[in-house]
């Protein structure tokens, strides 16, 4: 049975408990939000509390310290010494220092309120005398600080177990002041560690337990003290030794919770209305020697937060009561008759008429929907304009959808965003142009003067910089050749546009300057906006400052052949760096050809053999192909269009094929084409092994070397005008980032010229 609600009744009685369900879902997370801040602030007074105890322990130590030290250095301590060192007379030479620090002991105990313990040791480590009680003569080497002031003589300060118990402690060295030097023993003034615990307690609802480890104390007098101190309750290996007041709960704390808290070095917990946190105690030697406890009793708050949650649940339920009472008002008297209103207009435009724009102003759902009726009205009139516009070739009109799903209005905006993309893009793809352009005709352009200088090094490197400068729109240039050694450095072969050429630093060391510090580290160096006076460029203006320097490694073969160095005036921009990289590798392969020219042609006149002569041109074409390849490798993964480069730049004197990563011919150069008198367009996608003459077991060969990345070569033979031409092809693999097959090149030449 269905039932039938009016609209007023649908929405008030789900909006009555989703009020409710807001109301009390907000008041449980302020609850908790209160709750946690409480925890938290009580947290932070539980460190604060403990990092005061620490604060004190050092103060108290530093002031032990300053009083020892300043016991040592009364005459009449050094008298009582020489006393002793002479008669030997252990009573007689002590009383001295009972006497003159009679007075001050009870001027100590009158103002403070604690008792002066004052120790004096003799240098074997015994006891001299004890300025509180009778017993001296005993023997103190079972004590780690006696130990320590007896071997190093020297000052220290800190908590340590005792006799007397746990004390702050500051010993101070006696030395003889006859100019010797002599160490006559030491001076101790104890600080009950309880005083530390008393300064960092502020009010009644704080207190402080001291326990400690039963480990610690079984050489001492604690033993002793057990039955002397009610306190003084073992748990485990723990002892309760002292408290700040009767209001400690020393029941809330046993051994495993002082054991956490020697492990972890802060432990906290709450029990019975009581935040308990407890962290080690550290003797001189960093030694954790037991545990001080901080109590912190918060019923007050614990009590606070109830009644302020009470608080809270009263004001939620009045709250409920008066939401639901307003939203029935507001749902009878504010909702239906505008609703009604709107449903009428709606069917109107439901005919595609239209009309008048609604005038409801309600501030709630209603008017937002009128508010959208009277888009769809605006929407309705502005895309008609706008598609007029259109028509007209007008693409500037402003123009804004109804909404996302506005179906007209989002295709004509997105006509007229491909317009201005289009025309925008054009721009963008003409920069891009230019800039592959000027690349490309730049790689040509060096490729000729690489091809057309090999075999004058010297005469080479000039024409590669001074070409390069006015292409950049560079001033300056230096190019430098690596040379072998038992040191290896860098030399200049050529400079361009440098006046003071004779002032230049011929040489470099590797690592040595900008210079050698590129050549090290085989990366491009580009430094931009240089400081002034950093490097001038002279002109007919007089000298001006270089605004951007270049460093570009030359390396081939993973070596490094030499360094290209570029100022400018003008900021060097990254599609000129790329291709100054991109055209490092062919100079570096080309200078390193050059360079291997000449000592070829230094072979062939003093050898003048031409048998001779076609083996070492063979050799070197072979390894000058692979040498461009393997140094342009890296590049070649990362551009295709450096692929297509090395197609271009080595089908005018080699034959190149290229392959997909599964061997079927993707392209060929002409010359290829030429020799085996072939269309390529009829070998498109046919295997490499179907083109020439191969064998299946060869054909498999090839392909597991070029999956494994490693070039390949073979030897083999065609015909052509009944002559006999022997081909080297070389099979060159190329790899993507994951090293994983992607193209595979097949270089050959005529080994007959």
């Amino acid at each position: 049975m269905k039932i039938k609600l009016k609209i007023s009744s649908k929405i008030t009685i789900p909006t009555i408990f989703m009020v409710t369900f807001i109301i009390i879902v907000l008041s449980i997370l302020g609850q908790k939000h209160i709750k946690k801040t409480l925890e938290e602030q009580t947290t932070k007074i539980m460190r604060d509390k403990l990092s005061d105890f620490n604060t004190n322990l050092e103060r108290l130590s530093n002031q032990a310290l300053y009083s020892a030290s300043f016991c040592a250095e009364i005459p009449f301590v050094e008298y009582a010494y020489n006393r002793f060192y002479s008669s030997k007379n252990l009573y007689s030479s002590s009383s001295i220092l009972e006497k003159n620090f009679k007075n001050i002991t009870k001027s100590i105990k009158k103002n403070t309120g604690i008792e002066a313990k004052m120790h004096f040791h003799l240098a074997s480590g015994r006891s001299f005398v004890r300025l509180w009680r009778k017993k001296r003569g005993d023997d103190l080497l079972f004590r780690s600080m006696i130990k320590r002031i007896k071997n190093n003589h020297s000052a220290i300060s800190g908590a340590e177990i005792g006799n007397d118990g746990i004390y702050i402690r500051g010993l101070a060295p006696i030395f003889s002041s006859t100019g010797n030097e002599k160490y006559l023993g030491s001076v101790e003034v104890l600080l009950p560690l309880i005083e530390v615990i008393k300064t960092s307690k502020l009010n009644e609802k704080e207190d402080f337990g001291l326990y400690l480890n039963k480990e610690k104390i079984k050489k001492t007098s604690m033993v002793r003290l057990k039955s002397k101190n009610k306190l003084l309750n073992k748990m485990g290996n723990f002892s309760f030794i002292a408290r700040t007041s009767k209001n400690y709960k020393s029941q809330f704390i046993d051994s495993t919770i002082l054991k956490k808290a020697m492990k972890e070095g802060f432990y906290i917990f709450e029990k019975n209305n009581f935040k308990i946190a407890a962290i080690p105690i550290k003797d001189f030697e960093k030694n954790e020697i037991g545990v001080v406890v901080f109590q912190l009793n918060i019923k007050e708050n614990n009590e606070s937060l109830k009644k302020l949650f009470n608080e809270q649940l009263q004001i939620t339920i009045y709250s409920v009561i008066i939401a639901s009472l307003l939203l029935i008002f507001l749902v009878r008297f504010l909702i239906k008759r505008p609703l009604s209103i709107v449903n009428e207009k709606i069917k109107i435009i439901s005919q595609r008429k239209i009309i008048d724009k609604l005038e409801i102003k309600t501030y709630d759902e209603i008017s937002e929907i009128s508010i959208s009726v009277n888009k769809l009205i605006d929407g309705m009139i502005s895309s008609s304009k706008f598609a007029n516009e259109i028509e007209k070739g007008n693409f500037e009109l402003k123009f804004k959808a109804i909404s996302k799903d506005d179906v007209l209005g989002n295709a004509l905006i997105n006509m007229r965003k491909s317009l201005h993309n289009a025309k925008t893009n054009e721009k963008k793809r003409q920069k891009e142009d230019e800039q592959r352009n000027w690349t490309s005709v730049g790689i040509a352009k060096f490729s000729e003067i690489l091809r057309e200088n090999t075999d004058d090094l010297k005469k080479l490197s000039y024409e590669i910089i001074k070409n390069l400068m006015p292409y950049l729109d560079a001033q300056m240039s230096n190019l430098y050749i690596y040379k072998k050694a038992e040191k290896p450095y860098l030399e200049i072969i050529t400079s361009y546009a440098y006046e003071k050429e004779k002032d230049l630093n011929k040489k470099y060391f590797i690592g040595e300057n900008l210079v050698g510090i590129c050549a090290k580290e085989k990366k491009t160096i580009f430094l931009k906006k240089l400081p002034e006076n950093y490097l001038k460029i002279s002109s007919g203006m007089g000298d001006v400052n270089a605004s951007s320097l270049l460093i570009v490694p030359l390396i081939t073969n993973e070596e490094i052949f030499g360094i290209l160095e570029i100022a400018s005036l003008k900021e060097i921009k990254n599609y000129q760096i790329n291709f100054v990289e991109t055209i490092a590798e062919s100079i570096a392969s080309t200078l390193s050809i050059s360079e291997m020219n000449t000592n070829k042609n230094t072979m062939l006149e003093t050898l003048k053999k031409q048998t001779e002569q076609m083996k070492i041109q063979e050799k070197m074409m072979e390894e000058s192909i692979e040498d461009i390849l393997i140094t342009r490798q890296e590049n070649i993964k990362k551009s295709e269009n450096d692929l297509l480069n090395v197609l271009e730049e080595l089908e005018n004197d080699f034959f190149v094929t290229e392959f997909n990563k599964y061997a079927m011919m993707e392209n060929m150069s002409k010359s290829y084409e030429k020799l085996l008198n072939i269309d390529k367009m009829n070998f498109k996608n046919i295997h490499f092994s179907k083109i020439t003459e191969f064998d299946s077991e060869s054909a498999i060969k090839i392909m597991d070397k070029m999956e494994a990345g490693k070039i390949e070569s073979r030897l083999f033979k065609t015909k052509k005008q009944g002559e006999i031409i022997n081909i080297k092809e070389i099979f060159f693999p190329i790899m993507d980032k994951e090293n994983v097959l992607k193209k595979i090149f097949i270089i050959g030449f005529n080994i007959n010229i």
